[in-house]
């Protein structure tokens, strides 16, 4: 029988091992230089960000926050190439919240060509790590592809700092190999 301990912790899995690709990328680019390239401010990263909570409460976050959650997550399905392999889509959302518009833009823009494979990170595919093991070890038979990247202003308000929340939303599909039992 395989270890169910990276099974039993995979949504933490992926949003740690999501949270590290983004977050390295993002450092390597100088968004948490002081100051980044193209704000006054460097970024304040939100692992266990509320977005609901945020929305609800009206309290303007920090400028250039960057906060990430994954929503819902599905039943596994086959994958067609059979042998066992399995994969779950994630929904993936990263809200930034700038300090003005433009920084907003550019931040987004930079988490969408990380996600992308067409900034710091030559592929679409996030290397996954088990958060069980300290130092987390990489998983050699599992693998999560960004898909379906795109990024969206927050609509609909009046609000001053809402105007400068940018979302970018995508699906992480993790691939791994089931048990077959």
């Amino acid at each position: 029988m395989t270890d169910p301990t990276p099974l039993r912790w995979a949504s933490r899995m992926m949003q740690r091992s999501i949270s590290t690709h983004v977050k390295t990328g993002l450092t390597n680019l100088g968004w948490f230089a002081t100051p980044p390239g193209f704000a006054d401010n460097p970024i304040t990263w939100d692992d266990d960000h509320d977005t609901e909570g945020a929305v609800a409460g009206g309290v303007a976050p920090v400028g250039n926050t960057v906060g990430l959650s994954i929503g819902d997550v599905p039943d596994s399905a086959v994958e067609e190439l059979g042998g066992g392999l399995l994969s779950i889509d994630y929904p993936v959302f990263f809200d930034i919240y700038g300090e003005n518009r433009s920084t907003a833009l550019n931040i987004a823009d930079d988490i969408v060509g990380i996600l992308q494979g067409e900034l710091w990170s030559p592929s679409r595919y996030i290397p996954l790590y088990d958060q069980s093991q300290s130092p987390p070890t990489l998983l050699t038979q599992e693998c999560c592809e960004a898909r379906l990247v795109e990024a969206r202003w927050n609509v609909g308000t009046q609000v001053e700092w809402r105007r400068r929340w940018r979302i970018v939303t995508f699906t992480a599909t993790r691939y791994y190999i089931g048990s077959g039992e």
